[in-house]
């Protein structure tokens, strides 16, 4: 399984999207509908055709991002 975001396109309805994936197989885990994405996890075979669906306007791999600790000097 893959880590995913999944961004919607302006105008489309976040949990009807969600939806739509989920029934692909894509494992919804968080609808951030503020922002318009949608985060989870599908097969990594699965990412061109859940590119395809409707309201979908990009998918891409979640990136994990470490911040430094408060007052730590940034390199």
């Amino acid at each position: 399984m893959t880590d995913l975001v999944v961004t919607v396109t302006p105008g489309a309805d976040v949990h009807e999207v969600a939806d739509r994936l989920a029934g692909l197989g894509f494992k919804v885990r968080d609808k951030l509908e503020a922002v318009g994405c949608i985060i989870g996890s599908a097969a990594s075979d699965l990412v061109p055709q859940l590119g395809t669906v409707d309201g979908v306007a990009s998918v891409e791999a979640d990136v994990n991002i470490q911040l430094p600790p408060p007052g730590s000097p940034i390199t």
